[in-house]
C-alpha cells in the first residue's frame, strides 16, 4: 500500500484488524527476518529497511506504530481498520470489480471499487472469492521434482504459532512453590528430544510450539488458534513436571498467553509462474526478478510438537541467494488481480524460504508498485511482465529496493554522472566517556550482540571494556569473541583472531574489561558476546 500510494496511485489499505502489520504485528510480535539471517551483508532494503529505521528510532516492540507512521504520512492512501473482507463483486469471470468488507466493531459493511487488488490477506481470501486459481498443501514429489517434497501429495500446512511477543506465553518467578496440574483438556507431551528442539529457558515458549496439522488453519482457524493455547498448557505441563529443568520450575507460574495465530501457511494463489525447491537451492536468476530470498527451506514438521523424536523440521536445507521473478505475484486467470505474502505463487517447499517477514515485504513493495504501474501505464500485471518489467525493475531500484544483478539505468538520476562525491561534513572520531556511555540504553543481552571497529593506526590490540549489568545474584563470566574485518560492514570472517573472558560483578553495572592482547592488520575489527539472561549491556 505504501509502494503504491508513493507512485501516485489513489490507496485503500484494508485491514480486518485494529493495527498493522501482519505477523509482525504488536498483536502476532514475529520479527523481520529474512536473507540476512544465512548470508552477511543480504538485509533486505526498501519500505521492510524504512519501517525498521522508524522501529529502531523510536524503540518499539514490534511493527505496528512504525507502519502508522508511514501511512499517515501518505496522501494519496486511506487506511480502513477492522474491516474485514468477506465478499467481491465481479466485472466479469476474469477482473475483480470490487471487494465488500464487514466493520467487525459495529457490522456496518461498506463495498470498495478499484482498478487493481493485490490480496495480502494471507489466506489468499480476495483470490478464493474471486475464484482465482490456488494451491494448498503438499505438492507431490514428482509434480516439480522436489526431492524434498512427499511422496503424494496431501492437503497438510505449516502450523502457526502464538507468538505475541511471548513465543506460546510468559512466565514468572513467584518466589514460592506453584505446583500445576495438566487441564484434562490438554494433552500431554512425553518426549521433546529431537533436532531444532532444545529447552532454553523457563520463562516463555519457542517457535515450535504447533498444532498437528490436521488442524486446518484457513476454515478451523479458531480451532486452531484454541490448539495452540492447549499446546501452551501442555508444553507448561512438560517444563514443570517432566523436564531437565522441572527443578528449577518450582517457583515459577504461567502468567500470559497470546491469544493471536501466527499462520505459517495456507492458500498459495497461482500466477505464470510456481517457485519451486529447486529455483533456490539453484541460486536461480530469473529475468524478472524483483526481489531474493536467502532464509534456509525451513519447512516443519506436520505432526507439530508431537513428533517426538523426529524433531521440530520437515526439511531445513541452506540455498544461496536466489531471485523471485515477478510472475509469482499475479494471478493467472483473474487479470488484475496480484497478491504477496504467504499467499505469493509458490510450493509448499519452497514456502519454506520465502515466509519470513522482510523478503515477503519486498514483495509487498514489487506487488504495489506494479499495481500503481499498471494504473498508470493502462495495463495489467500480465502486461507489466510482457512489456514494462524494466521499467517495474527501475521503479523498485529508485524506490531503494535491492534486486540481485539489476543496475540503475534511470537517465534522469544525476549522481550516475557525477565526477566527485562530497559531503557537507564528517565525523572521525566520538570520544565515548563514562558519562556518555551510562546515557545509552541498557540492551538486554536476549540474543548474541557486536560491534565493528576501525582499526585506524593500531597494530596491537590489547584490551576491550564494555559497560555490563548484571541483574542476577552471582558473578556471570562472558567470553568475547574478536575477528577481523576488511570493511565497516563485513561480519563474514568465521575464525577467532583471539577470544577473551571477563565477569560481571553481580547486582550491578560496571566495566568489564577483556584481555586480548593480539596483533592486528585489518582496516577494522567486529567482536561478539553471547546471549545471556540477566546481563544488559550499554
Amino acid at each position: 500500500a505504501l509502494a503504491a500510494a508513493r507512485l501516485g496511485a489513489r490507496t485503500a489499505l484494508i485491514q480486518n484488524r485494529p493495527v498493522l502489520g501482519g505477523n509482525a504485528s504488536d498483536e502476532c510480535g514475529v520479527p523481520l527476518n529474512g536473507a540476512a539471517s544465512s548470508h552477511p551483508n543480504s538485509r533486505e532494503t526498501g519500505i521492510a529497511e524504512e519501517v525498521g529505521r522508524v522501529l529502531a528510532r523510536y524503540s518499539y516492540r514490534a511493527y505496528s506504530e512504525p507502519f502508522r507512521i508511514l501511512t499517515e504520512q501518505e496522501p494519496n492512501l486511506t487506511v480502513f481498520v477492522n474491516r474485514h473482507v468477506f465478499a467481491v463483486e465481479m466485472a466479469s469471470d476474469q477482473r475483480l470489480a470490487a471487494v465488500k468488507a464487514v466493520d467487525t466493531l459495529t457490522g456496518r459493511i461498506s463495498t470498495y471499487r478499484g482498478t487493481e487488488f493485490v490480496d495480502c490477506t494471507g489466506d489468499g481470501w480476495v483470490g478464493y472469492f474471486a475464484k482465482a486459481e490456488f494451491r494448498l498443501g503438499r505438492e507431490a514429489r514428482t509434480e516439480f521434482n522436489e526431492d524434498l517434497a512427499p511422496e503424494q501429495a496431501d492437503k497438510l500446512t505449516m502450523s502457526g504459532c502464538l507468538m505475541g511477543g511471548a513465543l506460546g506465553f510468559r512466565a514468572q518467578d513467584t518466589g514460592k512453590p506453584v505446583p500445576f496440574v495438566r487441564p484434562a483438556w490438554a494433552r500431554e507431551i512425553t518426549q521433546l528430544d529431537g533436532p531444532g528442539r532444545r529447552l532454553r529457558h523457563i520463562t516463555g515458549g519457542e517457535w515450535w510450539l504447533e498444532h498437528p496439522n490436521e488442524v486446518d488453519d484457513v476454515w478451523e482457524a479458531e480451532e486452531a488458534r484454541d490448539e495452540l493455547i492447549r499446546i501452551s498448557f501442555s508444553y507448561w505441563d512438560y517444563i514443570k513436571n517432566r523436564s531437565e529443568m522441572k527443578d528449577k520450575a518450582v517457583t515459577y507460574a504461567m502468567t500470559h498467553i497470546p491469544i493471536m495465530d501466527a499462520k505459517r501457511e495456507s492458500r498459495r494463489l497461482m500466477g505464470d509462474y510456481v517457485l519451486t525447491q529447486n529455483d533456490c537451492l539453484s541460486g536461480r536468476v530469473f529475468p524478472d526478478r524483483i526481489s531474493y530470498g536467502g532464509w534456509p527451506l525451513d519447512v516443519h514438521h506436520a505432526e507439530g510438537i508431537f513428533s517426538g523424536d523426529k524433531g521440530s523440521f520437515h526439511c531445513n536445507a541452506h540455498v544461496p541467494i536466489y531471485t523471485i521473478p515477478y510472475r509469482c505475484l499475479y494471478s493467472k486467470n483473474i487479470e488484475n488481480l496480484l497478491f504477496a505474502g504467504r499467499c505469493a505463487s509458490v510450493t509448499h517447499i519452497a514456502l519454506g524460504s520465502i515466509r519470513v517477514e522482510s523478503t515477503l515485504a519486498t514483495l509487498g513493495q514489487a506487488a504495489g508498485s506494479a499495481a500503481a504501474l499498471c494504473v498508470s501505464l493502462k495495463t495489467t500485471p500480465r502486461g507489466i511482465y510482457q512489456d514494462h518489467i524494466a521499467t517495474l525493475q527501475q521503479t523498485l531500484l529508485k524506490h531503494d529496493q535491492t534486486i540481485p544483478g539489476v543496475v540503475n539505468e534511470d537517465p534522469a538520476d544525476l549522481a550516475r554522472g557525477a565526477k566527485t562525491v562530497t559531503a557537507s561534513s564528517t565525523a572521525t572520531f566520538v570520544e565515548l566517556t563514562d558519562s556518555a556511555v551510562s546515557r545509552e540504553p541498557a540492551h538486554p543481552l536476549d540474543h548474541d550482540r557486536g560491534m565493528v571497529l576501525p582499526t585506524a593506526a593500531l597494530d596491537q590490540f590489547r584490551s576491550l571494556s564494555l559497560y555490563l549489568g548484571n541483574s542476577t545474584g552471582t558473578a556471570v563470566t562472558l567470553t568475547l569473541r574478536l575477528r577481523a574485518a576488511k570493511t565497516a560492514d563485513d561480519r563474514s570472517a568465521k575464525d577467532d583472531l583471539a577470544t577473551a573472558t571477563g565477569t560481571v560483578p553481580p547486582g550491578r553495572e560496571s566495566w568489564v574489561n577483556f584481555a586480548l592482547d593480539t596483533p592486528v592488520s585489518s582496516p577494522f575489527v567486529w567482536f561478539w558476546i553471547p546471549k545471556t539472561e540477566g546481563l544488559t549491556w550499554r
